[in-house]
């Protein structure tokens, strides 16, 4: 059913789940704890905390402030974009990511002609791809990982947060290397003279706008120290307080950005991808 993909595939995971209980493979509590894990509850938490990060407007700010600094080069827009793409979805959701970039380089390229959004987009959607290697929470196959390690081996002995970012910045590097002096060239020799579309996804916009009030732009100095400590938290703080392991941080992380006003309850909610939740937790 996976590769035939007929139904959705979080129903066939479900449905699987279903069957393994039906046919006494395993008990109910059993197969329903996975929904339990630090993997599902991490991934959550994450979500929140990248929503808010857009909600509030501190990514669509760092986005903005740095693109600027490729002025009216095409090639240095899709080398400096890249990048940002890069090391912003180390940290954030890689769709949310790619929404607000895609978005905010077409309002670069309306606003000038010499700029086609046709030599930007994939080196961009690379970006948002590969960048998420760099840190353990940066894609969702890490923590899938780390929530399987942690529970053959204990909480506190699977990966740390900056585990990968050795060889994670290296392919961020070579990925950046390739758009400047390959995948710019490359992607100009294919697409030639045509004309850009003008189509662009709700999504895209959504992030880019932030969905957020006037009043919310006051709060980014909130989420971006919410989000430092974050990150100091999953990265040192387990040495020192093994009860304070990855969801736990996240959890409180989450939590911080409810209580301070960055995301109400009910846009956190809604920023969890419970398909994703399901499909992981029933597999």
């Amino acid at each position: 059913l996976f590769v035939i993909n007929k139904i959705p595939l979080a129903l066939t995971a479900l449905l699987g789940l279903a069957a393994m209980v039906i046919c006494n493979v395993c008990t109910y509590d059993e197969a329903f704890s996975y929904f339990g894990s630090e993997a599902i509850i991490l991934i959550s938490c994450m979500m929140i905390v990248g929503k808010a990060s857009f909600q509030t407007g501190l990514a669509q700010s760092i986005g903005h402030k740095v693109l600027g600094l490729a002025k009216d080069d095409e090639r240095r827009l899709a080398v400096i974009g890249s990048a940002i793409t890069a090391v912003m979805s180390a940290f954030l959701s890689n769709i949310a990511t790619l929404s607000i970039m895609i978005y905010m380089v077409n309002g670069i390229c309306e606003a000038n002609p010499k700029i086609k959004a046709r030599n930007l987009i994939m080196p961009i959607a690379m970006a948002a791809v590969l960048g998420g290697m760099a840190t353990l929470i940066g894609s969702t196959p890490q923590l899938t990982a780390q929530g399987l390690l942690e529970s053959y081996l204990g909480t506190g002995n699977g990966f740390e947060f900056f585990t990968f970012t050795g060889p994670g910045a290296l392919i961020i590097l070579a990925t950046v290397l390739y758009v400047a002096f390959i995948g710019y060239p490359l992607g100009k020799k294919l697409w030639g003279g045509r004309e850009d579309g003008t189509d662009l996804t709700e999504a895209g916009k959504t992030y880019a706008e932030g969905e957020r009030n006037p009043g919310k732009r006051g709060v980014m100095a909130v989420i971006f120290f919410a989000m430092l400590l974050m990150f100091i938290g999953m990265s040192t703080i387990q040495r020192f307080i093994p009860q304070f392991d990855l969801a736990i941080v996240a959890i409180l992380s989450a939590s911080a950005c409810i209580l301070t006003g960055c995301i109400n309850l009910s846009d956190a909610l809604k920023s969890v991808s419970w398909n994703l939740v399901i499909w992981l937790g029933s597999s």
